[in-house]
């Protein structure tokens, strides 16, 4: 990454001289946190890897670090819900959010948004634990989530797309039968996915 920038190329664990926060750096130091002390602080090693919005676009980053390093097997599965996973505006929904107060703030001073911690559907995504994929029909966000299910699928990987019909971003966090369904059905995932041997 160019210097001076808020992205850091490094998952080792030690931080360049950097002017900002990293979120990469932090979810990926999170994880390391969990595969290193889950047993011991949980009873568990049996680890799941989730994000919401922003949330699931880092998820999937921090999926990819975790594979380029060889460990990502340490998780079971992961949910990515309605993450944005193209931020060059290439894909129809980065064109749309290209120019958001919330991407600029996040990647505006990035030259090359298709970097995979930027825009993690042009990583490398083979090897990827089982993914289930949930957006609503009407979230400015569905072309990326589409585009990423299908990315994830081509390099070989169990992805689990769920598309609900006529609802917008964020519908799961809220308390209306179609929101109480789909959280209903990601834990019923989760459980399936954390109890396979």
């Amino acid at each position: 990454m160019p210097q001076g920038s808020r992205w850091s190329a490094s998952t080792t664990g030690s931080l360049p001289n950097i002017r900002g926060p990293q979120p990469p750096d932090d979810c990926t130091a999170a994880a390391d946190w969990l595969i290193a002390h889950a047993p011991e602080r949980f009873g568990t090693d049996r680890l799941l890897l989730g994000g919401f919005s922003a949330g699931a676009t880092l998820a999937a980053a921090t999926l990819l670090r975790l594979r380029a390093r060889g460990d990502v097997a340490a998780f079971r599965g992961a949910v990515l819900e309605a993450g944005t996973y193209d931020l060059t505006a290439h894909s129809p929904s980065g064109s749309v959010v290209v120019d958001d107060y919330f991407v600029d703030a996040y990647a505006g001073h990035v030259e090359d948004r298709s970097v995979p911690d930027v825009s993690p559907a042009y990583g490398e995504l083979r090897g990827l634990p089982p993914t289930l994929i949930v957006v609503g029909g009407r979230d400015v966000v569905l072309p990326d989530n589409l585009l990423m299910a299908a990315r994830l699928s081509a390099a070989g990987n169990d992805v689990d797309l769920r598309i609900y019909p006529d609802v917008p971003h964020g519908f799961s966090n809220h308390p209306t039968p179609v929101g109480r369904s789909a959280a209903a059905a990601v834990d019923s995932w989760l459980l399936g996915t954390v109890s396979r041997d």
